[in-house]
């Protein structure tokens, strides 16, 4: 079975672009997959693709390869499925990332909810993430709100033995306060044991540019860490 990289944090944080990003860097078999893709509609309307769109087209499978559900409300996984009148199963899930590390020798996973929230009628988002055994990245914006969110998933995680072998600091509102992202890196550092980079970069141009945060990653990760992730 092939390695599998979990890239877990809050909406709007960054984590497909820092997977693009890690993508680009990778030059050996690997896929991203996103277990349920919510808010379809609103990124149609913007003629964005999805997170599933992006991946599969990389990966060149079918998007249900690397995204089994893919819903139209902005809301939490279960409850966008039963707007849609779909009931997203554990199994299924589990059958198409196993499907995926049967071909590629690294998969990248994208969490779709927040770490205590239903991920499944079966099971939340942490519970589906102690059933991995993955190497855990988590991806913090510069912001208080962001910050204080990371802050409390990471504590979950180091009581359940998943500590993130990496936290990734992104720059999603494009802030030029200097003070705050100071505060927010150093934060990090002293409340966990975990490596902290500095701002990746600036989010909203990533999509754009991945080979560019490719770039920033790969001059700022561990030689240790590029050994497990590249």
């Amino acid at each position: 079975m092939s390695h599998l990289i979990y890239l877990g944090g809050a909406k709007g944080v960054g984590k497909t672009f820092i997977i693009l990003g890690l993508l680009e860097l990778t030059h050996q078999s690997v896929v991203a997959f996103k277990a349920i893709q919510t808010g379809a509609i609103s990124l149609n309307a913007k003629e964005w693709q999805t997170e599933g769109e992006l991946y599969a087209s990389l990966a060149q499978v079918h998007q249900t390869c690397v995204n089994p559900y893919q819903f139209n409300e902005p809301l939490p996984p279960v409850f966008s499925g039963l707007r849609d009148g779909i009931c997203p199963k554990l199994e299924v899930i589990t059958t198409q990332l196993q499907n995926l590390q049967s071909q590629f020798k690294t998969v990248f996973i994208e969490s779709s909810a927040a770490l205590c929230s239903p991920l499944t009628q079966d099971a939340t988002e942490l519970e589906w993430l102690q059933t991995l055994q993955a190497t855990v990245i988590w991806v913090c914006g510069v912001g208080e709100h962001w910050l204080n969110s990371a802050l409390m998933e990471l504590h979950i995680l180091e009581k359940e033995g998943l500590m993130p072998s990496l936290i990734i600091l992104t720059n999603p509102l494009k802030t030029h306060d200097a003070n705050l992202i100071h505060y927010c890196w150093q934060t990090l550092q002293e409340q966990t044991e975990s490596p902290v980079l500095g701002v990746v970069c600036n989010i909203p141009s990533g999509l754009k540019n991945p080979k560019a945060i490719a770039t920033l990653l790969h001059d700022q990760i561990p030689d240790d860490l590029k050994k497990l992730l590249l």
